[in-house]
């Protein structure tokens, strides 16, 4: 589990990641995003090493009141370096 800040049309949103691998993440949040649509993600795996940028785009919308709301983020653009911390981080966990 991460916190995530993401920004998308003017906005700035907090979230909380369940599941996360370099390629993406989904985020706990109510954040009123489509499919397609691209945002801004900063993520803070707590590995010593500061924040994390990246550009992604939703995936997926879970609006079901039966399993977490929220939305799957595929990552577009991650650097290599933060792709391997990421993997690091969840590994440990």
């Amino acid at each position: 589990e991460a916190k995530a800040t993401l920004s998308f049309a003017g906005a700035v949103y907090s979230a909380v990641t369940q599941d996360i691998s370099s390629k993406g993440t989904f985020l706990v949040t109510d954040v009123p995003a489509r499919v397609s649509t691209s945002l801004e993600l900063t993520l803070d795996i707590h590995d010593g090493f500061g924040p994390i940028e990246v550009i992604g785009r939703v995936v997926r919308v879970n609006s079901s009141s039966k399993s977490p709301r929220g939305i799957a983020i595929e990552f577009e653009d991650v650097e290599a370096e933060d792709a391997q911390r990421i993997d690091a981080a969840t590994r440990q966990s």
